[in-house]
């Protein structure tokens, strides 16, 4: 008892002096507190972002009905993400926490993976993890938390390969990149430099280990796409179609890309005196091409412009980024580099408001969705399918729904159609599915169309409904629903 007394207590010192906290141990305690108190609505609540529900909902057609993207529903991922979420839902036996868990699960495997590329304290690195990982959502269990957790296993094995020269560690990092891209595309640019300097770094580069490491490429490739193949029918073909059409309308707008840019540009300020340290520190090794200390910052490099290609300023794309800053950190924090004092006060400060506000917000949908009986409308539907008309799409997870239109996503609908938004939901309806889910009082709101609430009106009855209390300006309400039935005259 007393060693691990012991152990606590050092920990905690060498947690309090991080340079993170320029020598102020009250922001130390303010930070872990709040952190803490995160952590613990995380652990309450059953997701905290709308694009992981999203992913599992269509992951569970892919498992339970045997369909696959995007016969099921569709979202402009590719299949392998749907893939893996369905998977985890298989696995992981708890529902409040599901996504925390996996954030933990990918965090661990990151950070252990990382240790190839230098020496560092993994609490240190484990803690600069979670308190700063914050800021960008690491703990909602986004595709970013996968490809980190997946490029540092692709990243140790390529770079254990320059030691070992075994075949092996070029043809798994080979197979497995084609299989990262299939989860997120934006993965071949933030690997791109990391893999290009350690194939051809003229101190390491020879002709058999980048065949082997093209027969992985082409091996993977064809596992990633071979259920498609199998399928026939110019399934491949629709499957890329589909992307190409929805993705010409979903690009942001000018200010976006220009939003999307300057906080990136902003979120790497935060993290300037590591990267300048690093360069400080390492420019000797890095100017003769050293590995270990080249590496890293080619990681980073390679993610930056991954952040700002979608053209939306959405936070966690930063991950890609984050992950070998914060390997960076714990590197230099273990060799005991000198940081100037106030060098990480506005990090710190960020992080604080960003513990509180995500807390603040975990607690506040943990209490919205206290308004809703998701057990009554679960059997309500009774695996039967649901048109959704403009609710939020996570009642699909939250009510385990089927999906009558393939656009079951909020906006998706709106995004691929546009002003042709209205015909396609009359479509729709015209083909009577037995349940209709709009958003609450959507007729009265305007966020359906006045044809569509004819519709509704005419041939459907509402058999629930519920208003809850948040709601943002201007946004549509989240956890706030009606669901109508379709009439038994109207069949």
């Amino acid at each position: 008892m007393k060693q691990n007394i012991d152990f606590l207590i050092k920990t905690l010192n060498n947690l309090e002096s991080l340079p993170i906290f320029c020598g102020k141990k009250w922001l130390f305690w303010l930070g872990s507190f709040l952190t803490v108190l995160a952590i613990l609505s995380f652990l309450y609540l059953p997701y905290g972002n709308g694009d992981t529900v999203y992913y599992t909902m269509v992951g569970r057609g892919i498992f339970r009905d045997h369909m696959l993207p995007y016969s099921y529903a569709f979202d402009h991922k590719p299949w392998g993400v749907y893939l893996f979420y369905g998977a985890w839902d298989k696995i992981c036996p708890f529902f409040h926490g599901d996504f925390f868990f996996l954030s933990l699960v990918l965090g661990s495997v990151t950070l252990y993976f990382c240790r190839f590329f230098g020496t560092f304290n993994i609490i240190t690195a484990l803690f600069i993890y979670i308190f700063v990982g914050n800021i960008f959502g690491i703990l909602d269990g986004n595709t970013e938390n996968v490809l980190t957790a997946c490029s540092s296993i692709v990243l140790a094995v390529l770079y254990n390969g320059l030691s070992n020269k075994r075949f092996v560690n070029y043809f798994i990092p080979g197979f497995m990149i084609p299989l990262l891209i299939n989860i997120n595309y934006l993965v071949a640019v933030s690997l791109f430099l990391p893999v290009l300097f350690l194939l051809f770094s003229p101190r390491f580069f020879k002709l058999q280990y980048i065949f082997i490491f093209s027969i992985g490429c082409i091996v993977g490739l064809l596992t990633s796409f071979s259920p498609y193949l199998i399928e026939g029918n110019n399934a491949l073909q629709s499957y890329f179609r589909m992307q190409h059409d929805f993705l010409q309308n979903y690009g942001g707008n000018t200010v976006s890309r220009i939003s999307s840019v300057l906080c990136t540009i902003a979120y790497t300020v935060m993290f300037l005196p590591v990267l300048l340290l690093w360069y400080r520190k390492y420019r000797e090794e890095m100017r003769a091409g050293e590995p270990s200390s080249l590496l890293l910052p080619l990681w980073f490099i390679s993610s930056l412009p991954a952040t700002v290609l979608s053209g939306h300023p959405f936070n966690h794309y930063y991950i890609l980024c984050f992950v070998p800053l914060v390997i960076m950190a714990s590197v230099l924090f273990y060799q005991n580099v000198k940081f100037p004092r106030y060098s990480f006060l506005f990090l710190c400060i960020v992080s604080i408001i960003s513990q509180g506000f995500c807390t603040g917000r975990n607690i506040r949908w943990l209490w919205d969705m206290s308004f809703i009986d998701y057990a009554l409308i679960t059997r309500e539907a009774a695996h039967q399918r649901v048109l959704n008309i403009r609710a939020d799409q996570a009642f699909f997870y939250m009510g385990d729904f089927r999906t009558f239109d393939r656009y079951a996503f909020t906006d998706h609908v709106d995004i691929m159609f546009g002003a042709g938004a209205e015909k396609r939901y009359l479509n729709d309806l015209a083909q009577h599915p037995p349940l209709v889910m709009t958003p609450f009082n959507a007729c009265m709101t305007g966020n359906a169309e006045r044809s569509v609430c004819d519709v509704l009106k005419k041939n459907y009855t509402l058999i629930y409904s519920v208003n809850a209390l948040t709601q943002r300006k201007g946004k549509l309400p989240y956890f706030s629903l009606d669901l109508y039935r379709l009439a038994k005259e109207s069949k």
